[in-house]
């Protein structure tokens, strides 16, 4: 018997992984565990503060259905990396990634923000409506 391919969801919810079978809540559970990963290094590489759990990222974004940018659908699930999936932003960069100074907003924004100053995204949107 062939084994599924990496990624295939069953009817209930259950993601193979290329060795087993993970449930929804514990394929959530390690994309938040990845990111917090990618954080506290990045938080290292910029010299900012890192105080993040996995606990209240995931409350985060569960109680965060729509981006408040974009005003999309936040997709959680085995299409992770895609425009509406959820996605941490920094408020305040300089002030790293701790409690209150971080949001959830899509993908697709937050890669569109990047490390934006709030002038450059006022100046962006200008141009986007054709006013520069």
């Amino acid at each position: 018997m062939l084994s599924p391919k990496k990624g295939t969801v069953r009817e209930d919810g259950y993601v193979y992984s290329g060795r087993q079978w993970y449930s929804p809540d514990t394929m959530r559970r390690r994309r938040i565990t990845a990111f917090l990963i990618q954080a506290r290094n990045r938080a290292k590489e910029e010299g900012v503060p890192f105080a993040l759990t996995l606990d209240y990222v995931d409350d985060l974004c569960k109680s965060t259905p729509i981006c408040p940018i974009m005003r999309v659908p936040l997709i959680r699930g085995s299409q992770g990396g895609r425009d509406n999936s959820p996605s941490i932003d920094r408020i305040r960069p300089e002030l790293g990634y701790v409690p209150d100074n971080v949001r959830c907003i899509s993908q697709g924004a937050n890669r569109i923000k990047g490390g934006m100053s709030p002038e450059r995204v006022a100046r962006l949107a200008a141009y986007v409506k054709g006013e520069l």
